[in-house]
């Protein structure tokens, strides 16, 4: 029956999102001064790389000092020190961005038995606490208005075990966006959140090293983005909704939890069935993993 329904809306899903993808205007980021928090690696150095053209001005942060240095010395982008942990080490004076990508993170995957409180410390501390830090540094300093888009996941939505200390700092991160919206964009700050999954990085190298085997083999059934790819879509799109998704299942995810325009009405009851076929196929994997 529910195989049935899908393969008959099917068709429309593709005319729908044919002509939807269609009107979609496509942004240009030309001539704006940009910051990166955390563009030293993964999406943020994608970022930083296709921005640095269009006589955009790049600024980047990092905590490695050789690469702040290189960056200075070698390229025509700016770079400064930048700990989210350590406020004195955020700029403290006027600024003039147009846009600011919070792209800091940490991911550190385990079952909750192998988590230690410092690891739920530093998730929060760099995926939450310290985007709060620096969003409410820069509506002090910087002029108005200016985008800050906020870097979510997909596990922002869609827990999955082994993720108890990520998935709470972003949603958490979620759910300040929507609590704050309006409130900042009164303020002439615009706010924008980007939800990918996961992307090849070293980050995400790193993470597979400690992520429990069920957590690996979910994933596995999904595609994993090159950040390239994923900083081309966010350039593009981040004007045209609150809410960035590169790929269907976050997408289904996310008007699951909040339809922002006519389309998903329209595709929220497709999103009800993907996400219990989803959440009933990861709870009986789970199970088959812990027998």
């Amino acid at each position: 029956m529910i195989l049935t329904l899908i393969w008959c809306c099917l068709p429309i899903v593709i005319i729908l999102n044919y002509i939807f993808a269609k009107q979609t205007k496509r942004t240009k980021i030309y001539n704006k001064k940009v910051l990166i928090i955390g563009g030293g690696s993964g999406l943020g150095e994608s970022l930083a790389h296709k921005l640095n053209i269009g006589f955009n001005k790049v600024t980047i942060t990092s905590r490695d000092q050789n690469l702040i240095d290189e960056i200075n010395t070698c390229t025509n982008m700016k770079a400064f020190y930048c700990d989210v942990f350590d406020d004195s080490s955020f700029e403290n004076v006027l600024t003039d961005y147009d846009i600011i990508f919070y792209c800091t993170g940490l991911s550190i995957p385990a079952s909750l038995n192998k988590s230690s409180v410092k690891s739920f410390e530093l998730c929060e501390g760099t995926n939450y606490l310290g985007m709060i830090k620096i969003l409410k540094n820069y509506i002090s300093l910087n002029k108005k208005p200016f985008d800050f888009i906020m870097i979510g996941s997909t596990l922002a939505t869609f827990p999955l075990e082994g993720y108890s200390t990520y998935s709470p700092s972003k949603s958490a991160m979620l759910s300040f966006f929507y609590s704050t919206y309006r409130e900042l964009k009164n303020m002439g700050v615009n706010l924008h959140f980007f939800s990918p999954p996961n992307m090849q990085t070293r980050g995400f190298d790193i993470e597979n090293r400690t992520k429990p085997k069920y957590a690996k083999t979910i994933e596995s059934i999904f595609r994993v983005y090159d950040p390239d790819d994923c900083a081309n879509f966010l350039i593009e799109n981040f004007q045209n909704r609150k809410i960035i998704t590169i790929d269907w299942f976050t997408y289904f995810c996310h008007i699951r939890f909040d339809c922002e325009k006519m389309i998903d009405y329209l595709f929220f009851p497709v999103s009800i069935i993907v996400l219990w076929c989803a959440k009933t196929f990861t709870a009986i994997s789970y199970n088959i993993f812990n027998k």
